[in-house]
C-alpha cells in the first residue's frame, strides 16, 4: 500500500493562456508507516504500564496483608516487643509495649530507645547487654522490673534490632517473699533446736529432784534424825 499526499492550487498560466491547475504529489508512505509504528509502540507501552500498575497494586496489597499479619502476631505476644533502627530510634512497638509503658504508640515511634529505657537502652544498642534486667518507668511514674533480650533482625536491608522485655516484677517479689519465708523457717528450726538443747538439762534436773523428793518421803523419821 502506498500513501500519497496531493495538493492542488489554481495559478495563472505565464504564457497568457489563462489559468492552470497546479497539482503537487508527495509520497508519504514512510510517514504513515512511522505513524503506525508509533501508534503500536504507544499502545504496547500503555499495556505495559497497565500490567506494571496491576503488579504494583497486587504487591502493595500483599505487602499490606503481610504487615497486618505481622502486626497481629506481635499484638498477640504478651511480652513487650520494640523494633529499633540502626540509629537507635524506635520504629515499631506492639500492643504489650504500649500497655506496659503507658505511652501511646505515636509517642514511642520515632523516639530513641534510651528515652524508654534510660539505664539499659545504650548497652542494648552497643550489644553489651545480651540479657539484662532493667527498670521501666511508666507514664504514670510506676516502676516495673523488666528482663530484656535483644536480637538483630535478619535480612539484607537496613540493620534493625528487636528488643523483647518480660515484666518480672511480680516474679521477683514472689522470689523475695519465698526467700523471706525460707529464712523464717530456718530461724524457727534454729530456735527449736536451741530450745531443745536448753530443755534437756532442765528436764534431767527436774527428774532427779523428783526422785530425791520421793526417797526423802519414803525414809523413816528415825533415819532422818539418826
Amino acid at each position: 500500500v502506498r500513501w500519497h499526499a496531493l495538493q492542488a492550487r489554481v495559478t495563472n498560466d505565464p504564457g497568457g493562456g489563462g489559468q492552470a491547475l497546479l497539482i503537487n504529489e508527495q509520497n508519504i508512505s514512510r510517514l504513515k508507516e512511522a505513524q503506525g509504528e508509533l501508534m503500536r509502540a504507544r499502545e504496547e507501552l500503555e499495556d505495559r504500564v497497565r500490567a506494571r500498575t496491576a503488579e504494583l497494586s497486587a504487591a502493595a496489597t500483599t505487602l499490606e496483608r503481610g504487615r497486618s499479619f505481622v502486626d497481629a502476631i506481635l499484638d498477640t505476644v504478651a511480652s513487650m516487643v520494640v523494633v529499633v533502627d540502626g540509629e537507635g530510634r524506635i520504629v515499631r512497638v506492639n500492643r504489650a509495649a504500649v500497655e506496659l509503658s503507658g505511652y501511646a504508640e505515636r509517642a514511642l515511634v520515632g523516639e530513641e530507645l534510651t528515652t524508654l529505657l534510660p539505664a539499659a537502652g545504650q548497652p542494648v544498642l552497643d550489644g553489651s547487654a545480651e540479657g539484662c534486667e532493667t527498670t521501666l518507668v511508666k507514664a504514670s511514674g510506676e516502676q516495673r522490673l523488666l528482663s530484656l533480650t535483644p536480637a538483630p533482625l535478619p535480612g539484607d536491608g537496613p540493620q534493625h534490632l528487636i528488643v523483647t522485655g518480660v515484666d518480672i516484677t511480680e516474679q521477683r517479689e514472689l522470689q523475695l517473699r519465698l526467700q523471706m519465708s525460707d529464712r523464717l523457717v530456718t530461724l524457727g528450726t534454729l530456735a527449736a533446736g536451741v530450745a531443745h538443747d536448753i530443755n534437756n538439762p532442765l528436764a534431767f534436773a527436774r527428774t532427779n529432784l523428783e526422785l530425791l523428793g520421793e526417797e526423802l518421803q519414803a525414809a523413816a523419821p528415825d533415819d532422818l534424825l539418826g
